[in-house]
């Protein structure tokens, strides 16, 4: 009967230990692990579908990791001065390959009320540079963290 008892701490000594190892593994896996980095690369309007504007968006994600990313799904959006004009998820992401990019085109729409918002601020207040912000969040199927979100910001001038 002492050795039963014996035997069940036993096993969750070696249960707790193993759980801390895998922590300290994560942690380490998830230290020298690199955000992707996501790009435009092409934007293509496409025809409307009722009020909403469609596009074709040319998208690049690099990858500085040693490991492919195998990536489940993405959501993206693009925002103007603020306003999320368009935005759009998509499963069909290719494999992106350790230290390599990947090219690819999804399908987004445009936000109605925000589109109708930045035209309204514009028209109050011209300007000839814009800020933008094309965000993305990652679903990975084989890389820790599960989800990441990247961002580029920028500026687009409307001089030339």
């Amino acid at each position: 009967m002492h050795c039963t008892h014996l035997s069940k701490a036993t096993r969750l000594y070696v249960a707790l230990l193993f759980n801390i190892l895998l922590l300290a593994g994560c942690a380490t896996f998830s230290s020298s692990y690199e955000k992707p980095q996501l790009t435009l690369s092409s934007l293509h309007i496409l025809e409307p579908d009722g009020l909403t504007q469609r596009f074709a968006l040319g998208l690049q994600i690099m990858n500085p990791n040693d490991q492919p990313l195998n990536i489940k799904g993405l959501y993206y959006s693009i925002e103007l001065e603020g306003f999320e004009l368009i935005s759009g998820v998509s499963d069909q992401i290719p494999l992106v390959p350790a230290f390599g990019t990947a090219n690819f085109t999804v399908h987004a729409n445009t936000n109605l009320i925000n589109s109708i918002r930045f035209i309204n601020a514009i028209i109050k207040q011209p300007k000839d540079t814009f800020s933008y912000t094309l965000s993305g969040k990652l679903s990975l199927d084989n890389f820790y963290p599960r989800q990441v979100n990247i961002e580029q910001e920028g500026e687009i001038s409307l001089k030339h």
